[in-house]
């Protein structure tokens, strides 16, 4: 992204304000993965719908509404496993057809209700594979904070370089911004045995750590 007034001037200081806040989650996210293996494709595709269904009346036993159990990927891919022959040849032979699919789930960081959520989820006969991750639900609020702060980084760095060069900081002349992608995820996060560990835990000692967000902007202002 670029912004410009249209000014040109031979008398130009070009500054890039750089900042990071610290945002506490308030999101957390459940990542199922269901996988079914059997020779016939078939079958494999209706043993995986049967986890999913598993998975999804234990979410409305919550009273979580299970059009938010998203489906993320599925795959049904053929599998091959490999073997030494009696002449001691190395082969691949097929073993079936590898039926999988992942959920996402995004709940409030209630902390009794994640517990509940995951004792429900791991008490499955599907045995899925658990990911718990933790983030925030405004995310486009989250961004503006740093890119604010970053603006007025620049301003602040380009004070402090005219100043210290005895000459007067004018108006801006254009912005450049560069958006990008940012991952607004706790470095706090949880797998299946974590998990089972956290649905005995108390509700009070599932704390995330704070998410911490970065950006940059260069401002190009006028020199007096």
């Amino acid at each position: 992204m670029r912004f410009s007034d249209g000014k040109q001037s031979n008398r130009i200081i070009k500054v890039t304000g750089e900042a990071s806040v610290s945002i506490k989650p308030d999101i957390a996210v459940l990542s199922v993965k269901i996988s079914r293996l059997s020779q016939n494709y078939a079958e494999a595709v209706d043993q995986l719908e049967t986890g999913v269904n598993e998975i999804k009346t234990a979410v409305s036993k919550l009273h979580i509404d299970v059009n938010q159990l998203k489906t993320a990927s599925f795959n049904v891919n053929s599998e091959y496993e490999g073997y030494s022959d009696d002449n001691g040849v190395w082969k691949n032979r097929f073993v079936g057809y590898r039926a999988s699919e992942s959920l996402k789930l995004e709940i409030p960081l209630d902390n009794k209700l994640l517990a509940n959520l995951l004792n429900a989820v791991t008490e499955s006969s599907c045995n899925p594979e658990l990911y718990i991750s933790f983030s925030v639900k405004d995310k486009t609020k989250a961004k503006d904070r740093v890119i604010a702060k970053a603006v007025k980084d620049s301003a602040r760095k380009a004070k402090l370089l005219t100043d210290a060069a005895g000459v007067a900081l004018g108006e801006i002349v254009a912005i450049n911004y560069s958006f990008g992608e940012t991952a607004l995820i706790s470095p706090t996060v949880y797998n299946r045995d974590a998990g089972a560990m956290l649905c005995k835990a108390s509700a009070n000692e599932i704390t995330p750590e704070d998410i911490t967000v970065s950006d940059s902007v260069s401002v190009v202002w006028e020199i007096k």
